[in-house]
């Protein structure tokens, strides 16, 4: 075996290596919990921080490409977590097709196919990982 880690793959959005953000590398260094976050990936690692850091008190907002979170897994079973959460106060957005990040002060500005604008203080990127080698 051959370990050599794996790292996130950020995904190609105009303006996203201007701002802040946060990967699986770098997730846990946080000092302070941010008041808004926005996670962009609907799998198990980031369902995972975000139920964490919406219990802890952020108000995560979730973003996916794809039609539903947990799309690798059983249907009922995801729609169960994704309910879950939304009574906890997670907020999701289905079908994003990403157009750009702008920084701004105090926050990051993200555009997404609804023409929603979303206030935010981090983002984080809990998609694909690829492999170091």
């Amino acid at each position: 075996m051959i370990a050599t880690g794996a790292s996130a793959m950020i995904p190609p959005i105009p303006g996203f290596t201007d701002v802040p953000h946060l990967t699986n590398n770098n997730f846990f260094n946080l000092t302070a919990l941010p008041p808004r976050l926005i996670v962009i990936g609907g799998g198990p690692i980031g369902m995972e921080l975000t139920q964490a850091m919406q219990r802890l008190g952020t108000q995560v907002t979730v973003l996916s490409r794809s039609p539903r979170i947990l799309s690798k897994e059983d249907r009922a079973a995801a729609d169960t977590v994704q309910k879950s959460m939304a009574a906890d106060g997670v907020i999701f957005h289905f079908n994003v097709q990403f157009v750009g990040i702008e920084c701004t002060s105090p926050g990051l500005f993200l555009f997404h196919s609804t023409s929603c604008l979303l206030e935010l203080n981090f983002i984080a990127i809990l998609v694909n990982i690829s492999p170091i080698l």
